[in-house]
């Protein structure tokens, strides 16, 4: 058996790399990208030019959070008797639907039910502004025919493909079922088993695309009731990063979206938090500095509304512009700083 630490208690990199599946830079390409931007404001700040900075969530919001339900049975009421009564016949799929903003219910081979056997409940949902994605079995992972297999009842159901996907389990290591997840064109995967890998309490708090195969969002928590949801709040808050939260309780998911939005987080679905990202890392710009103004201009290959740019003075000091890019069509930016 491998060790991951060796006699001198140093981390041996080859030896937990062959265990997870995945380089040990992963966990931790935060942290890179914050020692790379503290670099770069360094530098201007001694050469004496303003720092241009794009800001992934829309305007006047601090992070952006995706609430993930993994649908494991649907048969138990999860308010009990009390469901019974306001309940009027409604499933608790439908109930959470109404009460909720955007949540992205993942559906799968499920304990009492299968996706074709809730067809309609499953299109009320994606009717209603929520999003459904596939709850992939351990199996998958790993073998590609039974995750096509899986994938395709879905996608009969939704009538549409460019689902996303959660896995229940992770047969083998993330490379493997990035893999599978790639076989299939999944739009993205949530990804939680790296909150386990060294480094990530600093590390990832964005989507990633490892090795060009498929986008990941990380998910920070698995909440199985509303104790722990100020607790999350407070750390997406003040990470600011683009996340997902797994609910199993329809409390939790009520609590978490109320205290988001009042903490002023957006919450989104993953594929649309995905699309966002995509469309803010493909705004590009040039600029010239004179000492009192910063000009440009600045192009999108997307419409991108709400896009907030953090201009970052010499001296410290930030201002903040708001502004909607048409696609191919250039901004003119003229700013003192």
């Amino acid at each position: 058996m491998k060790r991951i630490k060796g006699r001198d208690l140093r981390l041996n990199p080859q030896s937990l790399q062959e265990i997870r599946g995945v380089p040990p830079s992963v966990p931790i390409v935060d942290i890179h990208a914050k020692l790379l931007l503290f670099s770069i404001l360094l530098l201007h700040k001694r050469e004496g030019f303003p720092l241009l900075v794009k800001r992934i969530p829309p305007a006047d919001f601090l992070a952006g959070l995706a609430i993930s339900f993994p649908v494991l049975s649907i048969g138990k009421p999860r308010f009990g008797i009390i469901s019974k009564i306001l309940g009027k016949g409604e499933s608790w799929l439908e109930r959470l639907a109404k009460n909720s903003d955007q949540i992205a219910f993942f559906v799968g081979r499920g304990e009492d039910y299968s996706p074709s056997g809730i067809s309609d409940e499953l299109r009320f949902l994606e009717e209603s502004g929520h999003e459904v994605g596939l709850l992939a079995s351990t199996r998958a992972s790993i073998d590609h025919s039974v995750i096509a297999e899986e994938y395709e009842e879905l996608a009969n159901v939704l009538k549409r493909g460019d689902i996303g996907v959660r896995f229940r389990g992770i047969s083998s290591t993330l490379m493997d079922a990035w893999k599978s997840a790639a076989y299939i064109n999944a739009s993205y995967v949530l990804t939680a088993d790296l909150t386990s890998g060294i480094g990530f309490g600093l590390g990832i708090s964005l989507p990633f695309k490892p090795n060009d195969l498929v986008w990941n969002i990380p998910v920070i928590a698995r909440l199985y009731g509303r104790e722990k949801v100020p607790n999350v709040v407070d750390f997406i808050k003040n990470k600011g990063g683009m996340v997902a939260v797994d609910v199993y309780d329809e409390y939790a998911a009520l609590s978490l979206n109320n205290r988001a939005q009042k903490a002023g987080l957006w919450v989104t679905t993953p594929d649309r938090m995905i699309k966002r990202f995509r469309a803010v890392s493909g705004v590009r710009g040039v600029f010239r500095y004179d000492r009192k103004y910063l000009e440009g201009k600045i192009v999108s290959a997307e419409d991108v509304k709400d896009l907030s740019l953090r201009a970052i003075n010499p001296s410290g000091r930030d201002i903040y512009l708001k502004i909607d890019l048409v696609r191919d069509k250039s901004y003119e930016i003229n700013v003192p700083v």
